[in-house]
């Protein structure tokens, strides 16, 4: 047998020894606490949505290697509060509830399939160990 069957042989029968994992438990479940938990930063947070900000844009300025090196020539700028805090809203809600239902699922299938998940993370130690990080 070559290389090849032989992998496909392996794989075949790991796919049918892989027992699923139910997505409302370990996914929908921490994506709404992670949910919550955005919800609950953002209004112990208390953006506010009016005003402004001001920033420097040394767009202009001299620079050398990429770093400013005469500030003199930056300008004073203003920039929408309101706008940067819906920016900064919008990514947590994206992040942080994406974060939670990834764990929650990759926490499920180690549990569905604990042979397959103790191989997974033998081999993520195993290539740490021969990286050196």
């Amino acid at each position: 047998m070559t290389f090849a069957q032989n992998y496909t042989n392996v794989t075949n029968q790991l796919s049918q020894q892989i027992n699923p994992v139910d997505i409302r438990i370990w996914f929908l479940i921490p994506y709404f606490f992670g949910i919550a938990l955005t919800i609950i930063i953002v209004s112990i947070w208390q953006p506010k949505f009016e005003g402004t900000y001001e920033y420097n844009d040394c767009s202009n300025a001299r620079k050398v290697n990429g770093k400013v090196v005469d500030t003199d020539d930056c300008e004073k700028k203003e920039g929408n509060i309101a706008k940067l805090n819906a920016i900064i809203i919008l990514i947590l809600f994206l992040i942080i509830p994406a974060i939670f239902a990834g764990l929650g699922y990759k926490l499920g299938f180690y549990i569905a399939n604990p042979k397959l998940g103790a191989g997974i993370y033998a081999s993520g130690l195993f290539f740490q160990g021969v990286r050196g990080k």
